[in-house]
């Protein structure tokens, strides 16, 4: 995140070929949804008392972490770089990387 957000204040950050608003915010989107359909499942589990199921919804909640750190990083789904990116706002720009770092610490 630091990286993008040193492009970006350089105004260096630009979109990769393919790379539109909706598509990396539809990214994002998705990496977000995920990870609260594993933690509502995780939350079920553990309520229920259900050992086995727990463990494999946490460790579901943990690759849905992953994935969203992934794509708020930049690194896979380019999402919050890219949505950063698109940005024709420069404010917009630095309040969405900020988010995005807000959320992996």
């Amino acid at each position: 995140m630091q990286e993008a957000k040193a492009s970006a204040g350089a105004g260096r950050l630009k979109p990769l070929p393919g790379e539109t608003l909706e598509k990396c915010s539809q990214d994002l989107v998705t990496s977000t949804k995920s990870v609260s359909s594993a933690i509502a499942q995780l939350l079920s589990e553990a309520t229920q008392g259900n050992e086995n199921y727990t463990g494999m919804a946490a460790r579901d909640v943990a690759q849905a972490l992953r994935s969203l750190a992934t794509a708020a990083r930049g690194v896979g789904a380019n999402a919050a770089r890219g949505v950063g990116a698109t940005a024709a706002n420069p404010q917009a720009c630095d309040a969405m990387l900020n988010c995005a770092a807000d959320v992996m610490d």
